[in-house]
């Protein structure tokens, strides 16, 4: 009756079809009722230093908000920055 009046419902995803993607994705045949067990590794990108200081130059100026600073300074690499420095040794005033 739906169909009728040009209405279609959405098709419903289900677990396996789930699954069957994931493997697709991954470029390995499925196993009925098993998930894979291994990931492709992430390797975060180096820190840029010059954006890391636009984004702390935002929050001085009041452009953006706490969180969304916190948020640009984690993607841009801050803690792999801060990391490094403390390996190296660096301390402030140096």
């Amino acid at each position: 009756m739906l169909a009728r009046r040009g209405i279609r419902r959405k098709p419903l995803i289900f677990r396996g079809n789930l699954r069957r993607g994931v493997y697709r994705a991954l470029g390995s045949n499925p196993v009925p009722g098993s998930y894979p067990v291994t990931m492709p590794a992430f390797e975060p990108p180096v820190p840029d230093i010059a954006k890391l200081l636009g984004h702390w130059e935002e929050w001085e100026r009041g452009d953006e908000m706490p969180g969304r600073v916190l948020a640009n300074l984690k993607t841009a690499g801050m803690p792999g920055l801060l990391r490094a420095l403390i390996e190296s040794g660096w301390t402030p005033g140096e």
